[in-house]
C-alpha cells in the first residue's frame, strides 16, 4: 500500500549481475537481502530458519520443481506475510518457505540472500530499473506517461507468468 504516491524509487545493490533489495518480513526490525527477480512468479524465502524466528505458520507444504526442472523441492506456503520494500508495503502476501536452502546463493554472490522477491510482489506496477543510479523507480500505471521519449514500447510473449522479449543480436 501505498497512498498519495505516484511513484516510488527504492535503492538497490547490483552484485554479480543481480538487482538485491532490502526487505522487512512481518515488521521484523532486521532488513533481509532479497534477489530482485521478474522471472519469479512467487516469492520465496529461502532461510526455514527466519521463518520460524518470526513465527510464521505454514498453510500447506508442496514440492516445486528446480529451475533444472528435475530437482524436486520442498517448500511450505505462507499466507498473509507482511512485507516492506523501503516505502512500499504489502500485508498479505503469500510467500513460499524452502525446507532447506537449495540456492546457495552466498556461494555464487559472495552476500548473504535470503530469498527471491517474485512477480506477485510487483505485477500490478510498471517498474524502471536504472542500473546506473543503482534504483527500481515504481509507478502506478495510471500515472505512467509512456509517450515520453525515454520509452520504446516492445512487443512481449507472457508465458506462464514470465516475459519474454525477442529480439535479434549482433555478435561482434
Amino acid at each position: 500500500y501505498w497512498e498519495g504516491w505516484r511513484k516510488v524509487e527504492i535503492p538497490f545493490q547490483y552484485v554479480n549481475d543481480l538487482i538485491i533489495v532490502d526487505i522487512r518480513l512481518n515488521n521484523s526490525t532486521f532488513p533481509l537481502k532479497f534477489i530482485f527477480d521478474t522471472g519469479a512468479e512467487h516469492t520465496i524465502l529461502t532461510k526455514v530458519e527466519i521463518a520460524h524466528l518470526l513465527g510464521m505458520r505454514y498453510t500447506r507444504k508442496f514440492t516445486i520443481m528446480g529451475a533444472d526442472m528435475k530437482t524436486e523441492l520442498h517448500a511450505y506456503l505462507v499466507q498473509n506475510v507482511n512485507l516492506k520494500l523501503d516505502k512500499l508495503y504489502s500485508p498479505r502476501e503469500a510467500m513460499l518457505v524452502l525446507e532447506e536452502d537449495y540456492f546457495r546463493f552466498e556461494e555464487l554472490v559472495g552476500v548473504e540472500i535470503h530469498g527471491i522477491l517474485g512477480a506477485s510482489f510487483f505485477r500490478q506496477f510498471v517498474i524502471e530499473i536504472d542500473y546506473l543510479n543503482e534504483k527500481i523507480t515504481f509507478v502506478k500505471p495510471r500515472h505512467f506517461n509512456k509517450q515520453q521519449k525515454k520509452y520504446k514500447s516492445f512487443d512481449i510473449e507472457v508465458f506462464k507468468n514470465k516475459p519474454y522479449l525477442y529480439a535479434d543480436m549482433d555478435m561482434v
